[in-house]
């Protein structure tokens, strides 16, 4: 019979303990988000990579984007939920979102490099993935220096793009042939 009263007052001190924990950790401000710091890894995006103003300009709209997460509880904050609002921006290709205790969120972003720009109509100039896919445009001052892709069919169809992208992919990395040194590519 002592055996439970002994089992009894372990539990309920256990029990008692445990729920004070929690509601000081509840009340707390231990656990709120103070940053969210964006990471960019741009060597993960292969042969090309996005030049700096396309990475400050990208690192700036998502911090801005993510502040709504700041003061939150971390375990409040649905990982898969921040994960897709990152990946909604055009110019990410791949995002990990990963929480770190005890108030931290980290987002490691892989940037989409653009490797030509295509004459989009009345003078707008609209940046090509390395996949291929047109992205919207950043603002005028962060397009990168790369060749622009001139002629209608390149706008229209994804093909005339691929082959153009595997031109780029066969230059050299560096000489006077290299992609750097090409200013247009007309069709």
């Amino acid at each position: 019979m002592i055996w439970l009263k002994r089992l009894f007052l372990i539990l309920s001190g256990t029990i008692v303990i445990a729920g004070a924990v929690f509601a000081v950790t509840r009340q707390s401000n231990i656990f709120r988000v103070r940053e969210i710091p964006v990471v960019i890894n741009n060597e993960a995006t292969g042969t090309f990579k996005a030049d700096n103003a396309t990475i400050t300009d990208l690192k700036a709209r998502l911090e801005q984007k993510l502040k709504i997460f700041k003061k939150q509880k971390i375990w409040e904050i649905k990982i898969r939920d921040l994960n897709a609002l990152v990946l909604q921006d055009q110019w990410v290709q791949n995002a990990r979102v990963a929480r770190v205790f005890p108030n931290k969120v980290v987002v490691e972003v892989i940037p989409r490099a653009a490797v030509f720009l295509v004459a989009a109509g009345k003078g707008k100039l609209a940046p090509v993935a390395a996949d291929g896919e047109v992205v919207s445009a950043l603002n005028p001052a962060a397009l990168p220096d790369v060749p622009v892709l001139k002629g209608d069919q390149f706008l229209k169809d994804e093909g005339i793009r691929q082959k153009a992208l595997e031109f780029a992919r066969q230059l050299p990395s560096e000489g006077q042939l290299s992609l750097n040194n090409i200013s247009e590519v007309t069709w």
